[in-house]
């Protein structure tokens, strides 16, 4: 993952490479599949999807009109009071589930830094507020036995069948 401080002269500094870093270079590491996180370097907050869309929107620029337009006006006509519902659209609701909780922990997490909660409150709280991560659908197939159980089942049925077929081929006299 690359790490990148953003300082407020809106400079991008990759940390882990030791320079400045410019915004279609971070557009290059993403195309190639790499993480980037940006951390605003004087608040600590993450500014990472930030950085993303100024990323797009400084190729949009460059490259004049490859982004389509209708999503963008849907999304604003979507309106921030249901910015939820379409962030699970986008995302899914998986995976926005994981990004709230995320963000809550991360929030959590700062206020213990900071003093404001101790770490008995802060696991309080996100009991409280942080959804269960989905659990996976277990499968109503039976099992199969172990060997050994299964080996003396069988024995067990064979020997049945051979009592069976002793009584059948002796029967009893009159």
């Amino acid at each position: 993952m690359l790490h990148i401080k953003r300082y407020s002269n809106r400079k991008l500094y990759d940390t882990d490479n030791r320079r400045y870093i410019t915004l279609p270079e971070i557009a290059k590491y993403l195309r190639e599949g790499e993480e980037v996180q940006v951390i605003d370097h004087d608040s600590g907050v993450d500014l990472t999807t930030l950085v993303m869309l100024q990323a797009l929107f400084s190729a949009e620029k460059r490259l004049g009109g490859w982004l389509p337009t209708s999503p963008f006006g849907k999304w604003l006509d979507f309106g921030e009071k249901n910015l939820p519902a379409l962030l699970a659209s986008l995302f899914g609701r998986d995976q926005f589930d994981q990004l709230v909780n995320r963000e809550i922990s991360y929030r959590l997490e700062q206020l213990v830094n900071a003093g404001n909660l101790s770490p008995e409150e802060a696991a309080w709280v996100g009991s409280l507020l942080l959804k269960p991560a989905p659990q996976p659908v277990r499968s109503e197939m039976p099992q199969p036995p172990a060997r050994h159980e299964a080996l003396e089942t069988l024995l067990a049925d064979l020997e049945r069948l051979s009592t069976i077929l002793d009584e059948l081929s002796n029967p009893p006299a009159d």
